[in-house]
């Protein structure tokens, strides 16, 4: 009897001297294709996106889908909205990762609102007045 996505667990190496995990033996070209599909605009291939990254069995898969789709946004909102939506997507890894892109993308767009400030002129202060 096979679990239901068993052939998308990851298999992990290991470093039993550093004690860490040293990487991912049976990378997938799926996401390659996905991403490389999402780039491309594709209806369908948005659609499948969309579908793969809420019901996905591998979690690397459904957090491929989600950057994917993000890449393509060019709006801070947009991309927030993504994001949210990652987070109840029903997957504890996605949704933590999710926030912390949340948090990075809003840290990120603080940093050019004060740029953006800063790099203003008197003159363009005094022409708004």
């Amino acid at each position: 009897m096979s679990i239901r996505g068993q052939e998308w667990y990851d298999q992990y190496g290991f470093d039993l001297d550093g004690l860490r995990i040293s990487g991912i033996l049976n990378p997938s070209a799926s996401e390659t294709f996905l991403r490389c599909a999402v780039a491309l605009g594709e209806g369908g291939a948005l659609d499948l996106a969309a579908d793969f990254g809420r019901n996905h069995p591998s979690t690397r898969m459904r957090l491929a889908c989600f950057e994917a789709r993000a890449a393509r946004e060019s709006c801070a909102a947009a991309r927030d909205r993504l994001w949210r939506e990652a987070e109840t997507a029903g997957d504890l890894m996605l949704a933590r990762e999710a926030r912390a892109r949340r948090t990075a993308n809003s840290a990120i767009e603080q940093h050019e609102q004060r740029k953006a400030q800063d790099n203003e002129s008197p003159a363009d202060d005094h022409e708004r007045a």
